[in-house]
């Protein structure tokens, strides 16, 4: 399949987050891989437009960023398929723990 690639997304936790995506994926295929850089860079672009005041991963929070982006999905005009819903919080969890574990931050892992 031809893919059309994105251009890199320019963010300051972009990263940090894509390290994340490397180490929850290394055993994955590369569908799924692009699947976690697609949630990945949906999430990132949601913080620049709502939240452009985070710059660093210690001023990320469960509320009201991940709540935030979780309702924006949910309140879209053409709304999600549950499954895509489901799959993209499923996916950003993942990150999410791994960037808490790495980081040691109690915050994220809340």
């Amino acid at each position: 399949m031809n893919f059309l690639r994105r251009p890199p997304l320019h963010h300051p936790l972009a990263s940090v987050f894509e390290h994340a995506v490397e180490s929850v994926s290394t055993a994955l295929s590369p569908d799924t891989t692009r699947h976690y850089r697609g949630t990945v860079r949906n999430f990132l672009s949601y913080l620049a437009v709502h939240h452009p005041e985070i710059k660093h991963l210690d001023q990320l929070r469960r509320d009201p960023h991940i709540l935030g982006w979780m309702s924006r999905l949910h309140a879209q005009k053409t709304p999600l398929a549950t499954a895509s819903y489901i799959n993209l919080l499923v996916a950003l969890r993942a990150i999410v723990n791994d960037l808490a574990w790495t980081n040691k931050s109690t915050e994220l892992a809340a």
